[in-house]
């Protein structure tokens, strides 16, 4: 057996990173590390007792070669066997300048992989991090600024997300790739040095190394008591001062007042509680800005807000307390739900809704259908690119907004105006395109008149004029 493959079963059978009927999605580009996970995967699968699937975004970003990408990993899951399940999203149109792109590329897939998982009824996302891979961001967050939980590097699992390959050197994965005669394809992107990870890895890591060669096992001994240092730090807070985080379903209320009172220990339990119920990546801006608005006079504020996470001060019956909230979290997972519809400009094709009661058929139409039709509570039109390959169907989430004539509009708001209760609210099904929100389908389960965004309204030059027909 390769060391490689007695490294993964090891790594995987010591942190549980799988149990026996796992079906695990496998999230891949055509990169090397990515065919070294399919492959090592592959043919654990019988071993490990796991069924798998694929998951490829292609980003759209390099032409030709983005598409070779996804025909190269089509032919790869063809040969293994396993059900392959890409997905495209245009990030040149639709960038988000919120956002670097490495920031929103890696966003866009975790969710994208995570509807997938939802839809196909996975019990696990496996990602091709390597041990390479966390040095680079291990020595990303410490430039800028980490404290001891950033750490931790790259966690071998979180929530559903696992990573196989953590302690697997990229020099390894290749020198398995060409022992076992397996092609993968580079990514041309990987050697522009404007971006921050290419630059830490093609220049700053490789000058460390040759004076450092053991430092990608240094730095992973130190991500691992870093870890150890925040576990114990973790039991003895609780051991000391109780009960200090209530959670539900919409987020955390932190119980900050019998903290409050020293800032170092403040500062970890706040980054422990984000880390490890909100995700997002903690530096000491960021808890400088918190600390700095917790203290003022005012009872109710706005301490953090971003496109992940919204932290808000409030007063409790004994002190105040922090509410930590994911931006786009307003349901629970039990009630969310999400249709992803491939387009087919060729036929007819019906899809069941069965959280809103409906079944719908999507298909084309020309213009003199539109105008018959276009006041039909049943029938949602809406113009679409070209370009468009993909749309969904889901119920709202929260920060949900809706381009109107008269501009942007939460769907909250439209809802409340409509004195529609929860339950009738979690029905209503909202049309996607990318991030935006094309139509609120609020004719199909409720009787008022549906809304179309205008970016999507149809006019005398609409080429392509989607339809949805509730039956």
């Amino acid at each position: 057996m390769h060391d490689i493959i007695k490294k993964v079963i090891n790594f995987v059978e010591g942190e549980h990173l799988l149990a026996s009927g796992d079906r695990v999605l496998l999230s891949c580009s055509a990169g090397k590390d990515s065919m070294a996970m399919l492959h090592l995967m592959a043919g654990l699968r019988d071993i490990l007792d796991v069924e798998l699937g694929i998951f490829h975004l292609n980003h759209l970003m390099r032409g030709e070669a983005s598409d070779f990408d996804e025909k190269f990993l089509e032919e790869r899951a063809r040969f293994y066997k396993i059900p392959f399940m890409p997905e495209r999203f245009d990030f040149k149109k639709r960038r988000d300048p919120g956002y670097s792109f490495e920031e929103q590329a890696r966003k866009i897939r975790y969710a994208l992989a995570q509807q997938t998982a939802d839809r196909y009824h996975y019990t696990k996302i496996a990602t091709a991090h390597s041990k390479n891979d966390n040095a680079e961001t291990l020595m990303m967050r410490i430039l800028s600024g980490t404290g001891i939980h950033g750490l931790q590097g790259i966690h071998a699992s979180r929530d559903m997300i696992i990573r196989p390959l953590l302690t697997i050197s990229s020099e390894d994965i290749v020198r398995y790739l060409e022992e076992n005669g397996l092609s993968w394809r580079d990514d041309d992107s990987n050697a522009d040095n404007g971006y921050l990870r290419n630059h830490m890895r093609n220049v700053i890591l490789p000058v460390i190394r040759e004076r450092y060669p053991a430092f990608l096992d240094s730095l992973h001994t130190m991500s691992r008591q870093a870890g150890e240092q925040i576990r114990l730090t973790d039991r003895l807070i609780a051991e000391n001062y109780g009960q200090l985080v209530e959670q539900d379903n919409e987020g955390i209320t932190l119980s900050t007042y019998k903290i409050d009172d020293d800032r170092v220990l403040f500062n970890h339990v706040l980054s422990s509680v984000i880390r490890r119920h909100a995700g997002p990546y903690v530096n000491s801006g960021m808890l400088n800005e918190i600390w700095k608005k917790y203290n003022t006079g005012k009872s109710h504020m706005i301490l953090y807000k971003t496109g992940d996470i919204r932290m808000r001060k409030f007063p409790g019956e004994a002190g105040k307390l922090i509410r930590i909230e994911k931006a786009g979290q307003s349901l629970s997972s039990s009630q969310q739900w999400i249709y992803p519809v491939e387009i087919d400009e060729t036929g007819c094709r019906t899809l069941g809704i069965p959280e809103a009661g409906i079944e719908v058929e999507i298909f084309f139409s020309d213009f003199d259908y539109f105008e018959e039709n276009r006041l039909d509570k049943n029938h949602i039109f809406v113009t679409i690119s070209s370009d468009d390959t993909t749309f969904y169907i889901r119920n709202r989430r929260k920060g949900d907004r809706i381009h109107l004539g008269s501009g942007t509009k939460k769907i909250k708001e439209l809802f409340i105006e409509k004195k529609l209760d929860n339950e009738s609210k979690n029905c209503v099904p909202l049309l996607i395109f990318g991030a935006h929100i094309a139509a609120v389908m609020t004719g199909f389960t409720t009787g008022f008149q549906n809304r179309i965004s205008i970016d999507h309204m149809i006019n005398d030059g609409s080429n392509k004029i989607l339809v949805i027909r509730k039956m």
